[in-house]
């Protein structure tokens, strides 16, 4: 194996670099001009003596390449590797390749095969037959590729494949002068250990070495993951559970420990507990189970089957023997007179319930959905994500469609791999990444077997069995692979196929290797709760962040350019914020592009487009043996069929035996419709052909680097682009696509885009909208106007005048959510207004005014209409949460506490509550109320690091008890509670004896005292004795828990008495000048005091 530094820096000076030159100038200078028409492809050979001198080579070659966005990527034949044609061809098809294009980094990629020498001699006869026998087929490898080894072997070369020695091309020698490269430091010939090899060859990986210039650092917030229950509890009481057995007399009994129905079950009726106790349970997104609810007599569950035909939500599951009744429709109908109350009772209930499971998905699709957007009063501030995740054992990173998840998982394993590398030099412990893409996770590949598949990509061949990883990864192949732990970096936690068993493979990895590490990704929209994992969601770029990675791409006045017309529309503004939107800008600008297209659908529609038309101007498509020339609207149209039927079978990969036939449907279309004169190049290509031509698009690849037999789309944005582009070309209707919550989900992005590139957007808006004042529903069309690109209000003139007056206040009120999105508060209040002008009695609107009028600090108005939106809704807990944030923000402490109470009787398992209610106990000096609600919060939630520096902090101040008597001064009353703990610090102690004197009367002050234990006296001069000798009066008695001296804290002045022990006395003292050090630390102090 070859060593090679960061190409960064390959050499420590320029003389050393120049010494090279100087050995070969000719053959350097022939080499890097051959390499620089890399476009071209073609073989050549390099001889080389010297290992030594090979390394110092293929360190300055990468250095001089890459100065010319050239990648050099070294490849390594081995025993497994003997077909070079096949080995380089399915290297190359790997979507690694494509990237490094793609990313605008690199022009192009030059390989070095080496390590022939390490062959034996039986399998380096096979590799020159092979290589003589394919010959020709070297020509479909796109990069150039040059061949190196001694001249031993290079003569040996020439000798048994003559056919491939007439063909190949240049022929370029090293020669070995001892003499000259003396201070050459040697490499051994022999391999090196295989977690050498790892290293090196992660290190070198386009996936991740491509990152080392190219990250742009993304932010993220810890995010809320706490599993509500999405339900209010209602307890039948003893009358009403007669009157219920009086029509339903059959009692059911059934042991603990059973369960009465599961998650997905078929629905046929209502359970009403009479005696025992059940649990309801949820899984998360590996299918561990979580309790979200326990249940007694008087409850009842299975109530929503009553009303709606829908699988089970939860599963139902008793904890100690039960006895209930089994409510059905036709018992219910049968008693309606009877027991008319308690039918309505259960049916608001169960409409309520149903409701709350519908609006959970959509609430979770977008950063547009201000339902709960600010659960806490604690506003996170963004962080750099690996600075977010960084010690955390378990992690999942969020974030929509484009926000870079997976580019920082691939950078985090550069990262790690960077530091494995110094760590296994100086000694220090190994921890080793493992990247793991789980859409390749099925119920034929285990992720042992996946890691595997990699480890074998990367050449090491010690590794021959899924056993020989597990014993790895169980640390039993220490002596072989020195790594100390691992972390596994999983990508795509939403892309998962099949039916549960991979999540189910998944969890079992995680509890059979729990003392390692994992970092995870998910679609925020897709994500259900991970017990035990802390998830970090990523942000929008900022302004600077989306400058900064312009001139990273595009250079530093081209990137200025384009930001300054980003910056100049919010719609631009809008897309520029996602990391995906704004690498397709870059490449449009690179392109020529004049103007950027403000509409997603159509950037997604230019940029796709520039990257299908790349392949006509490739060489070896010019100049190859094909002669095909398929047209654009032809890889076009199959694209589109392959992501309406991805998309409609929710899969992420697809067989390439499938798409060979989608591309054969489509080459009949197109050739059935065209005259046979006009058919063109067409007529030459083949099934192959059109696959390589998409292929070389980078906007497909295979869906893994082991089995060409799937392929997939190279993001899942492109899938729903495609998608949405069949959509519109067959004008299919959306009705079934968006009926139910969770098909507004999946189809969600695809309707977006489905949008920007539609003819006839009125009807597309009109559909969308549908009949019923959904609020998903309304939402999703104010995505896609908000994605439009038009401007707004003569789009809003337009769909006024055509859409029914039924419509109007769906259309309004998207319009005012659009516009709330772009920002532009004002225009979208005047739209969310004359929404709520035609339905008065609409909750989510006055919601949606109210939080426009937070966002403009205007906060009674905020007030009003969050109040109306609970008064028409009162278990509106959003609207709870964020007039209890508004009184907050105000400082009506008093109106917080109330509003907060009551978010926790509405949603009584979120800890967010129970925070945000002790953070107002707190500053309301409740400190016994703050410390309970803040247990409550941490045992609904023991990761939440927030909740529990709190608790910590109150534990700490309760068990001093200074901290209440600071609280009981009126000085100091105004202090927070931080403030206090650090005044509280400052304390010293000093003891006296009975008689003796703190300080007389007239000293000059400068502490304050407070009594921890026995009584002083306060003496006064005893005015009523004129003439005679002076003698002091005691005044007052004061003792454990009072104070004295503090106006000295403030300013200099004379002791107003005098203070003497009555009983031995231990005080606790503040000087002036470790009070002044805490006002430096909270100027606050200062102001607080200066009121009092």
């Amino acid at each position: 194996m070859i060593t090679t530094p960061n190409p960064t820096n390959p050499f420590e000076d320029d003389e050393e670099l120049d010494r090279l030159v100087a050995l070969f100038p000719d053959e350097i200078r022939m080499m890097m001009a051959t390499l620089r028409m890399s476009k071209l492809g073609g073989l050549s050979i390099a001889e080389c003596e010297n290992p030594a001198l090979q390394a110092r080579l293929f360190r300055y070659f990468r250095h001089r390449l890459a100065q010319e966005q050239i990648y050099l990527y070294l490849y390594e034949v081995n025993e497994n590797r003997l077909n070079l044609v096949k080995s380089l061809s399915e290297l190359t098809d790997q979507a690694r390749f494509k990237n490094l294009e793609l990313t605008g980094k690199y022009k192009s990629v030059v390989i070095f095969v080496y390590g022939l020498e390490r062959l034996s001699e039986a399998d380096r006869n096979r590799f020159f037959h092979l290589l003589n026998f394919l010959r020709d087929r070297l020509t479909m490898i796109a990069p150039p590729v040059v061949i190196w080894a001694k001249p031993s072997l290079i003569t040996q070369m020439a000798r048994n494949a003559p056919d491939f020695w007439n063909w190949k091309g240049a022929l370029f020698s090293f020669p070995f002068d001892s003499h000259e490269v003396a201070a050459t430091k040697e490499i051994q010939s022999g391999k090196q250990p295989p977690l050498q090899r790892y290293l090196e060859a992660v290190l070198q990986d386009p996936d991740y070495a491509i990152w080392a210039d190219l990250y742009l650092p993304l932010k993220a917030v810890h995010v809320s993951d706490t599993l509500s229950l999405p339900a209010r509890r209602h307890t039948f009481t003893d009358a009403e559970l007669e009157q219920l057995q009086a029509h339903f007399p059959d009692v059911y009994e059934v042991p603990a420990h059973q369960t009465i129905f599961q998650k997905g079950d078929s629905s046929t009726g209502c359970y009403v507990l009479l005696s025992g106790e059940v649990e309801v349970v949820i899984p998360d997104t590996l299918g561990n189970e979580i309790v979200i609810s326990r249940l007694g007599r008087g409850d009842f569950f299975g109530e929503i089957a009553l009303i709606k035909n829908i699988p089970r939500t939860a599963t139902v599951r008793t904890l100690t023997p039960c006895r209930y009744l089994f409510l059905t429709k036709p018992g219910l109908r049968a008693a309606a007179r009877q027991i008319a109350n308690l039918i309505a009772l259960m049916g608001d209930i169960a409409e309520y319930r149903y409701e709350a499971i519908v609006r959970t998905a959509p609430e979770q699709m977008s950063p547009l959905r201000r339902f709960a957007s600010q659960r806490s009063l604690v506003r996170p501030v963004p962080t750099d994500v690996l600075e977010l995740i960084a010690g955390e054992p378990r992690a999942v990173i969020l974030g929509e469609a484009g926000t870079g998840k997976t580019t920082v998982l691939r950078f985090i394993t550069l990262k790690l791999a960077q530091a494995a590398r110094q760590n296994l030099a100086g000694g220090e412990p190994v921890h080793l990444p493992l990247y793991i893409k789980l859409n390749a996770l099925t119920p034929d590949q285990t992720i042992e077997s996946l890691i595997l598949d990699g480890l074998l990509g990367y050449g090491l061949v010690e590794f021959q069995s899924v056993a020989d990883v597990q014993r790895l990864l169980r640390g039993e192949m220490h002596d072989l692979f020195p790594a100390d732990d691992f972390v596994f970096i999983m990508d795509g936690l939403n892309e998962i196929q099949g039916d549960g068993v991979g999540r189910k493979t998944l969890n079992q990895f995680i509890r059979q290797f729990h003392r390692h590490r994992f970092i995870l990704s998910c679609r925020v929209e897709d994500y259900i709760p991970i017990k035990g994992f802390r998830t970090a969601l990523l942000q929008q770029l900022s302004r600077r962040d989306i400058e900064a990675y312009l001139t990273r791409y595009v250079g530093p006045e081209r990137g200025q350019k384009v930001a300054r017309e980003i910056y100049s529309d919010p719609q631009l503004m809008e897309l520029a914020q996602t990391p995906l939107a704004l690498y397709m800008f870059t490449q449009l600008t690179k392109k020529g592009e004049e103007s950027l297209p403000k509409n997603r659908g159509l950037l997604f529609e230019r940029f796709t487009e520039n990257l299908l038309e790349r392949i006509d101007s490739e060489w070896w498509k010019v100049f190859g043996r094909s002669r095909s020339r398929t047209p654009l609207s032809v890889r076009k149209a199959v694209l589109a069929r392959l992501g309406l039927l991805m998309q409609e079978e929710q899969a992420l990969t697809f067989p390439k035996k499938r798409w060979f036939q989608l591309i054969a449907q489509e080459l009949a279309r197109y050739k059935k419709g065209v005259d046979a004169d006009k058919i063109g190049p067409i007529k030459f290509s083949t099934l192959e052909d059109v696959h390589e031509e998409i292929k070389f698009s980078g906007l497909i690849r295979y869906g893994s680097t082991t089995d060409p037999n799937w392929i997939e789309f190279a993001h899942h944005s492109y899938q729903e682009f495609f998608a949405a582009l069949a959509l519109q070309q067959e004008d299919a209707p959306l009705a079934e696509r968006i009926a139910t919550p969770e098909a507004l989900r999946h189809w969600h992005g695809a309707i977006v885009l489905l949008y920007g590139i539609a003819s006839d957007r009125t009807r597309l808006f009109s559909e969308i909208l549908g009949d019923e004042n959904n609020y998903a529903r309304i939402w999703l069309a104010a995505q896609c106007l908000a994605n439009s690109g038009e401007e707004i209000a003569a789009v809003t003139e337009t769909l006024s005048r055509q859409l029914p007056p039924s419509k109007r206040f769906a259309m309004l009120f998207a319009v005012g959510l659009a516009i709330y999105q772009l920002g532009r508060y004002p225009e979208a209040l005047s739209y969310l207004q004359q929404a709520s002008e035609l339905e008065p009695g609409n909750a989510e609107i006055r919601y949606e005014i109210g939080s426009i009028y937070r966002q403009l600090d205007q906060y009674e108005r905020a007030i009003e209409n969050l109040e109306e939106a609970i008064r028409l809704r009162h278990d509106f807990v959003d609207a709870y949460n964020q007039l209890g944030i508004t009184y907050y923000d105000q400082h009506k402490y008093e109106e917080a506490l109330t509003i907060f109470n009551a978010t926790t009787q509405l949603e009584p398992t979120n800890a967010y509550h129970y925070f945000n209610l002790g953070m107002v106990q707190k500053v309301l000096k409740d400190y016994e109320g703050a410390r309970n609600s803040f247990q409550v919060a941490v045992q609904i939630k023991p990761d939440y690091t927030e909740a529990r520096a709190q608790l910590e902090l109150l534990e700490q101040a309760l068990a001093s008890g200074v901290v209440q008597v600071l609280k009981s001064i009126p000085m100091l009353s105004k202090l927070t509670l931080e403030q206090s703990i650090m005044l509280a610090q400052r304390l010293k102690v000093s003891e006296h004896r009975a008689g003796d004197i703190i300080f007389h009367m007239g000293e000059m002050g400068n502490t304050f005292y407070i009594i921890e234990s026995g009584q002083v006296q306060v003496l006064a001069p005893d005015m009523q004795r004129k003439g005679e000798t002076e003698r002091s009066v005691v005044i007052n008695n004061l003792s454990a828990g009072d104070f004295f001296g503090e106006i000295a804290l403030l300013r200099a002045v004379p002791r107003t008495a005098t203070i003497r022990c009555a009983t031995d006395v231990r005080l606790l003292s503040l000087s002036r000048e470790d009070f002044n050090a805490i006002i430096e630390h909270y100027p606050s102090i200062a102001h607080n005091l200066a009121e009092t």
